[in-house]
């Protein structure tokens, strides 16, 4: 299937599946619906992406996608849904997508929102702590921050128990402003990726909708990639699965929330 019909299908499966939250029931019902339509946001404006050569239209399905992701967390928080498996904070890309687009504010509120504890019931513990550094790394400073960042990785390297992991490499890169250690350890992850994209085509799992767009784009590079923009870290023009298209500043405004709108919406309908 080519990257239009995969686009048409997408479209196809939001539009079946995000209405039905125009009704008033419980977070906790409709957690997968949301959980599917984050990964279909992101994986429509890969799409956009590489058929239009347009990256408004990618950040834009990205923020809807963080969209999903607060709507769930808040909801959740009000209705006392503490319980679900879906608020372990590695389970959604949600966070990712919206920091690969620069949209560092939105990323804070999911972050504010966020679980700070392991969800052993939806996660593995270092894809827990991997998140949580992250979620720390982009927060605002303060005094207790660096100790945070510093406790994920030191618990994160007694789990690895010396088994390597690129990803602790980037994020040890990170945290020490490194770039030629940031550097080897981003071309490691990359070519980790790739890895991982060839033999999951030759498994079930390549005939999700999402995994073509998402084997092309590495959403969570891109993320990477911002974050040590940020920090001043200089950066290669391009890298396999991170085009510097997907890299340029914004040239409009993100999306409303639709979400928030169909709240709105839903309370007019009960007055």
């Amino acid at each position: 299937m080519g990257l239009a019909e995969t686009r048409e299908e997408l479209v196809d499966s939001l539009q079946e599946g995000v209405p039905d939250l125009m009704n008033e029931v419980p977070v906790a019902s409709v957690g997968g619906i949301l959980e599917d339509a984050a990964a279909e946001f992101q994986a429509l404006g890969i799409c956009n992406l590489l058929l239009y050569a347009d990256p408004d239209r990618f950040y834009e399905n990205l923020v809807r996608s963080g969209h999903s992701r607060r709507y769930f967390l808040r909801k959740s928080l009000e209705e006392g849904n503490m319980g679900d498996f879906r608020l372990a904070i590695s389970r959604w890309d949600s966070f990712l997508d919206v920091v690969a687009c620069g949209y560092f504010q939105l990323a804070r509120e999911i972050v504010a929102l966020s679980a700070i504890h392991w969800v052993s019931t939806g996660e593995y513990e270092d894809d827990f702590l991997y998140r949580y550094f992250l979620h720390n790394f982009i927060s605002p400073p303060d005094p207790q921050r660096d100790v945070r960042l510093q406790e994920a990785l030191s618990r994160w390297t007694a789990w690895l128990s010396g088994q390597p992991s690129t990803r602790l490499d980037c994020c040890a890169a990170l945290m020490a402003r490194d770039p030629s250690a940031f550097d080897k350890g981003f071309d490691d992850l990359l070519a980790q990726r790739q890895a991982e994209v060839a033999k999951q085509r030759k498994m079930v799992m390549a005939a999700d909708m999402g995994f073509e767009p998402r084997a092309k784009i590495f959403v969570e590079g891109l993320a990477l990639l911002r974050m040590a923009k940020a920090i001043g870290l200089i950066l290669r023009a391009d890298y396999p699965l991170c085009p510097a298209i997907a890299r340029v500043a914004p040239t409009r405004s993100f999306p409303e929330d639709i979400f928030l709108e169909m709240e709105r919406e839903r309370a007019q309908g009960g007055g």
